[in-house]
């Protein structure tokens, strides 16, 4: 759960939300109307919460033996896909951000978060049965 791998891969993950982070700006100062600026931060905060939670289950199994790192990557699956329902649900219907570029916003981050997360887990997987 906190090995040294681990660890190097947390922080991975937080300057991959701050490089997100500067992405989207970047392409909301130049074309204003494409994303609103407001959201942005606390959707990438919360899918960097969602991916460090689906993280540390995630090696909190790894080293273990097969059946439990198995089980543990879907529960790290399950649960940030729950935790991804609940953002959108206070995202998209507590907050009332249902115009187009908020929606848009909203799975593009999930997008990007996802595929990272997948993509981790896929890589330490692999290396693991080889």
């Amino acid at each position: 759960m906190f090995t040294p791998k681990a660890i190097k891969l947390y922080l991975f993950l937080l300057l991959f939300a701050l490089l997100i982070q500067l992405i989207l700006s970047g392409i909301t100062r130049i074309f204003p109307s494409f994303f609103p600026l407001r959201n942005i931060a606390p959707l990438i905060g919360g899918f960097t919460l969602i991916s460090l939670t689906a993280l540390i289950i995630f090696f909190y199994g790894y080293g273990k033996n097969a059946e439990k790192s198995v089980f543990t990557t879907f529960v790290a699956i399950g649960v940030k896909m729950i935790l991804s329902f609940v953002l959108a649900l206070v995202f998209l219907v507590i907050f009332k951000n249902r115009e187009p570029g908020s929606v848009v916003l909203f799975f593009v981050i999930y997008l990007v978060f996802a595929i990272f997360t997948f993509s981790t887990f896929f890589s330490f997987l692999k290396r693991k049965s080889m």
